[in-house]
């Protein structure tokens, strides 16, 4: 999917191991909320350890892993975590920021306390009842 210049690219399969379906269009209605200016690849991952990931990649812009075994309702909220990352660092990079050095700052702080990852829970958690982004 393209907005603008900015493409959304959404995972291969339509479902994860879990049945969750991302919604094409919400999804586009969360990253035109946040404004994001970069591409957003999003791609399922078989991991356990953990609900998503978000990666800035320099030429392909935001990557976001979801886990294949999560149902609709957490990897819904876990979109929107992700999506707060990227969020995140492009406000950051407005201000002039490198990643390198932003990444490392936030680093400074336990993950549970990090000033970023507490946005990010408090982000999924007001956004999701509104928009599901997934089913």
């Amino acid at each position: 999917m393209t907005r603008g210049t900015m493409k959304i690219l959404l995972p291969n399969s339509d479902r994860n191991q879990a049945g969750a379906t991302l919604k094409a269009g919400a999804v586009i209605k969360a990253v035109e909320h946040f404004k994001l200016q970069q591409d957003v690849t999003i791609k399922w991952a078989n991991g356990t350890h953990r609900h998503g990931a978000y990666r800035w990649r320099k030429g392909v812009g935001h990557v976001i892993t979801l886990s294949t075994y999560y149902s609709a309702e957490d990897t819904s909220r876990t979109l929107w975590h992700e999506l707060t990352h990227a969020l995140q660092i492009e406000r950051a990079a407005s201000k002039g920021k490198a990643y390198a050095d932003w990444s490392a700052e936030q680093r400074r702080y336990a993950y549970s306390v990090r000033p970023i990852e507490v946005q990010a829970r408090k982000f999924a958690e007001h956004y999701h009842p509104q928009l599901p982004l997934a089913a």
